[in-house]
């Protein structure tokens, strides 16, 4: 290299708790992409696996650099007490150990890169356009994509908030580009578990009656099948001020698939919430024909499929709605409606 001569680093920020079953997965999917990488252990009180040693083998193999910081609990969980804070830990990092025009790409240790994504992200980094640059999530195959800011300059500041479901916040107005080309795709085990039960920890302990905690309990509540504890901090966290329109909506779909609440208005209050959106009129569909009132069911069926796919993508927007779940319920209320020549144009 001469002198002079300028180079660029991309260090990936992670947390692992212990993932030996995933952890050399994670480190050859994302090494053709980043230059160094720096973990910080967060297991809470449980023994250590053999995860650090499978990083240091891979990356030594590699022949990529590699950092390890520590996590310590506040609470005696068995896992992490604080997802944003130990985050944060690895960020404040990967910063101190960058140079001007390195970036900081984060990612979790059951993420893989789809092929093609490296030559992406190296590019996006090389050019030094953007302070941020926002790639696609895949959470659950092509139901749900999701958009996060997912690689920063090293010097911009950036921060880890909240617990759990953190996002990441800028001290300033930051110039963004997206790159749908690289993608990241979260493939946890089949195996693993208790997810559900760690967040409902975490949000108990960290609970401050605020919009977005409320929110996210009530959500590890319902995704866990407790209803009866889910109803009541759902209805609470409606009327508490502050919770944007995203939360609202899945609050009040949520209430609507829940015994014992007026699910037809809470479903129609949602739609009325965000219009553009397909969910709430195949639920009212699908209200309307166990009610047998077919000809309303036809009506609701109607106006879903004149709704095209939102321009902008909802983290928890299912794609189904917009493809063949859509067109299998249209054809249901075709047939249900006499129509049967229709349900073979349509097919």
């Amino acid at each position: 290299m001469g002198a002079g001569t300028f180079y660029m680093k991309i260090i990936l920020s992670a947390i692992t708790g212990n993932e030996e079953a995933v952890i050399e997965r994670f480190v050859r999917s994302f090494a053709p992409a980043v230059d160094e990488f720096v973990f910080v252990r967060a297991i809470g009180i449980q023994e250590p696996d053999e995860t650090v040693e499978i990083i240091r083998r891979t990356c030594s193999e590699l022949g990529k650099v590699v950092d390890f910081l520590t996590y310590e609990n506040k609470t005696e969980f068995c896992h992490v007490d604080n997802f944003g804070t130990a985050r944060q830990l690895s960020l404040t990092a990967a910063a101190d150990g960058a140079e001007e025009g390195d970036y900081i790409i984060w990612a979790d240790a059951d993420d893989v890169l789809i092929d093609g994504g490296a030559e992406e992200i190296r590019a996006a980094a090389e050019s030094g356009s953007h302070d941020v640059f926002i790639m696609p999530y895949h959470v659950r195959g092509d139901k749900q994509v999701v958009w996060r800011e997912r690689m920063v300059k090293a010097d911009l500041g950036a921060q880890w908030e909240h617990a759990i479901h953190e996002q990441m916040s800028f001290p300033r107005e930051v110039s963004c580009r997206m790159i749908r080309g690289a993608v990241i795709e979260h493939s946890p085990l089949d195996a693993k578990a208790g997810g559900h039960e760690r967040n409902l920890a975490i949000l108990q302990s960290e609970l401050r009656d605020t919009p977005r905690n409320m929110f996210y309990l009530a959500q590890e509540l319902f995704q866990n099948g407790k209803l009866r504890e889910f109803r009541p901090i759902a209805e609470a966290a409606l009327v508490i001020p502050g919770m944007d329109t995203l939360e609202r909506y899945e609050i009040l779909m949520q209430l609507a698939q829940t015994p014992g609440t007026k699910s037809k208005d809470l479903a129609a209050s949602a739609f009325a919430l965000m219009p553009d959106r397909r969910e709430a009129l195949a639920l009212l569909t699908n209200y309307a024909i166990i009610d047998g009132d077919h000809a309303k069911a036809m009506s609701l069926a109607d106006v879903m499929m004149s709704i095209p796919k939102p321009r902008k993508t909802y983290w928890s927007m299912n794609n189904e709605w917009y493809g063949w779940k859509g067109d299998e319920l249209y054809r249901q209320c075709l047939r249900l409606n006499g129509r049967e020549d229709a349900v073979v144009k349509s097919a």
